[in-house]
Protein backbone atom coordinates (compact mmCIF):
# COMPACT_ATOMS: atom_id res chain seq x y z
CA UNK A 1 0.00 0.00 0.00
CA UNK A 2 1.48 3.72 -1.05
CA UNK A 3 0.93 6.32 1.62
CA UNK A 4 1.43 9.71 1.12
CA UNK A 5 3.39 11.62 3.69
CA UNK A 6 4.90 14.53 4.06
CA UNK A 7 8.72 14.02 3.97
CA UNK A 8 10.91 17.47 4.97
CA UNK A 9 14.56 15.71 4.89
CA UNK A 10 16.09 12.45 3.38
CA UNK A 11 19.13 11.58 3.49
CA UNK A 12 20.78 10.47 0.82
CA UNK A 13 23.19 7.84 -1.13
CA UNK A 14 25.99 10.20 -3.01
CA UNK A 15 28.99 8.76 -4.74
CA UNK A 16 31.90 11.32 -4.83
CA UNK A 17 34.36 10.64 -7.68
CA UNK A 18 37.95 11.35 -6.39
CA UNK A 19 40.62 12.00 -9.50
CA UNK A 20 43.86 10.12 -8.90
CA UNK A 21 46.87 12.56 -8.33
CA UNK A 22 49.12 9.48 -10.74
CA UNK A 23 48.42 11.36 -14.05
CA UNK A 24 46.61 8.21 -14.78
CA UNK A 25 43.45 10.09 -15.48
CA UNK A 26 41.38 7.40 -13.23
CA UNK A 27 39.60 7.94 -10.49
CA UNK A 28 38.13 6.53 -7.43
CA UNK A 29 34.60 6.46 -6.35
CA UNK A 30 33.14 6.92 -2.31
CA UNK A 31 29.71 6.48 -1.35
CA UNK A 32 28.85 8.79 1.22
CA UNK A 33 25.13 9.96 2.60
CA UNK A 34 23.85 13.02 2.85
CA UNK A 35 20.82 14.18 4.18
CA UNK A 36 18.93 16.91 2.51
CA UNK A 37 16.18 19.00 2.92
CA UNK A 38 13.47 18.02 0.60
CA UNK A 39 10.32 20.28 -0.55
CA UNK A 40 7.26 20.24 -2.26
CA UNK A 41 6.98 20.75 -6.19
CA UNK A 42 5.64 24.20 -5.35
CA UNK A 43 8.57 24.80 -2.88
CA UNK A 44 11.33 24.56 -6.02
CA UNK A 45 8.99 26.92 -8.79
CA UNK A 46 8.35 30.44 -8.33
CA UNK A 47 7.08 32.41 -11.18
CA UNK A 48 8.62 34.82 -13.55
CA UNK A 49 7.37 36.74 -16.37
CA UNK A 50 4.39 34.40 -16.53
CA UNK A 51 6.79 31.48 -16.49
CA UNK A 52 7.63 28.53 -14.03
CA UNK A 53 11.55 28.46 -13.31
CA UNK A 54 13.07 26.67 -10.06
CA UNK A 55 14.22 29.19 -7.63
CA UNK A 56 17.59 30.05 -6.88
CA UNK A 57 18.93 27.90 -3.97
CA UNK A 58 22.54 27.89 -2.31
CA UNK A 59 22.59 23.99 -2.23
CA UNK A 60 25.11 24.28 0.91
CA UNK A 61 22.12 25.38 2.84
CA UNK A 62 20.07 22.52 1.91
CA UNK A 63 22.51 20.12 3.43
CA UNK A 64 21.69 19.35 7.07
CA UNK A 65 24.14 16.35 7.63
CA UNK A 66 26.12 13.59 6.48
CA UNK A 67 27.07 9.99 7.65
CA UNK A 68 30.60 8.09 6.16
CA UNK A 69 32.37 11.28 5.96
CA UNK A 70 36.44 11.30 7.74
CA UNK A 71 39.00 13.58 8.48
CA UNK A 72 42.48 12.93 6.59
CA UNK A 73 43.59 10.78 9.93
CA UNK A 74 40.48 8.46 9.27
CA UNK A 75 38.25 9.83 12.32
CA UNK A 76 34.65 11.00 11.79
CA UNK A 77 34.44 13.95 10.26
CA UNK A 78 31.01 15.88 12.17
CA UNK A 79 28.40 17.37 10.32
CA UNK A 80 28.73 21.10 11.12
CA UNK A 81 28.65 24.57 9.05
CA UNK A 82 32.30 25.26 9.07
CA UNK A 83 33.15 21.77 7.69
CA UNK A 84 30.54 21.72 4.71
CA UNK A 85 32.11 24.84 3.95
CA UNK A 86 35.39 23.33 4.19
CA UNK A 87 34.38 19.82 2.07
CA UNK A 88 32.37 22.33 -0.30
CA UNK A 89 35.67 24.04 -1.73
CA UNK A 90 36.76 21.08 -3.45
CA UNK A 91 34.92 20.97 -7.14
CA UNK A 92 34.59 17.06 -7.47
CA UNK A 93 32.96 17.03 -3.70
CA UNK A 94 30.54 20.24 -4.37
CA UNK A 95 29.56 19.01 -7.55
CA UNK A 96 28.84 15.92 -5.92
CA UNK A 97 26.72 17.04 -3.27
CA UNK A 98 24.34 19.65 -5.48
CA UNK A 99 23.79 16.52 -8.21
CA UNK A 100 22.66 14.42 -5.14
CA UNK A 101 20.59 17.37 -4.11
CA UNK A 102 18.51 16.88 -7.03
CA UNK A 103 18.53 13.49 -7.51
CA UNK A 104 17.08 13.42 -3.78
CA UNK A 105 14.83 16.07 -4.71
CA UNK A 106 13.31 14.05 -7.96
CA UNK A 107 13.86 10.55 -5.69
CA UNK A 108 15.62 8.94 -8.46
CA UNK A 109 18.38 6.67 -7.55
CA UNK A 110 20.81 7.35 -11.00
CA UNK A 111 24.11 7.53 -11.65
CA UNK A 112 25.08 9.59 -8.34
CA UNK A 113 23.68 6.90 -6.16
Amino acid sequence: MFKVVEITSLLWPVTIIVPREDGSGEHDEHQVKVKYKVYETDGLLEEVDGQSRVKDLKIIDQILGWDDIYEADGSPMPFTKANLKKVFKTPYIARAFIDGFWLCQEGYQGKNS
